[in-house]
């Protein structure tokens, strides 16, 4: 690869990245802060998506059918069993695929921006430690939408 075309390359790239910034209204400082936040907490956004992904693998494994009259006995049922009930067993049967497509998860997160939070800030870090955590919800739960709706709400009170 040339110089030229190598320069050419990065200045695209810079302007690309000028164009991205601007259009979500963020200075390039603040971008670079963001990045250094992301790397901070990154082992920890990857354990955060490693447990969204076994949640999610978990979710298309097979299920219980209940109140068969054949298979294993649902200790569940037992009085019903004793009383005279046939459909007392349960058994293990694949999910229909296409079946009941569960709704996302709505989770709200409530963030404390009181005086306090800065007030106590340079004693504890907590303003930074809350930084940290917001930047590993927002990039964790970053693609998996279709599961999980978030709000981040700010509280001063």
């Amino acid at each position: 690869v040339s110089a030229a075309a190598e320069a050419e390359a990065k200045s695209a790239a810079t302007r690309a990245l000028h164009d991205a910034l601007a259009a979500i209204d963020l200075a390039e400082f603040d971008a670079r802060a963001y990045e250094r936040r992301v790397e901070r907490v990154g082992a920890s956004i990857a354990r955060l998506r490693a447990v969204f992904e076994a949640a999610a693998a978990a979710s298309r494994e097979r299920q219980w059918q209940r109140r068969t009259e054949a298979g294993e006995l649902d200790e569940q049922r037992l009085v019903d069993g004793l009383v005279g009930e046939r459909d007392v067993y349960r058994r293990r049967v694949e999910r229909e695929p296409g079946g009941e497509q569960p709704l996302p998860k709505v989770i709200v997160f409530v963030v404390d921006c009181s005086a306090s939070m800065s007030r106590f800030d340079a004693h504890d870090g907590r303003l930074e430690r809350m930084l940290d955590c917001l930047v590993l919800i927002m990039e964790a739960m970053d693609g998996w939408q279709h599961k999980f709706v978030y709000e981040l709400v700010g509280h001063s009170g």
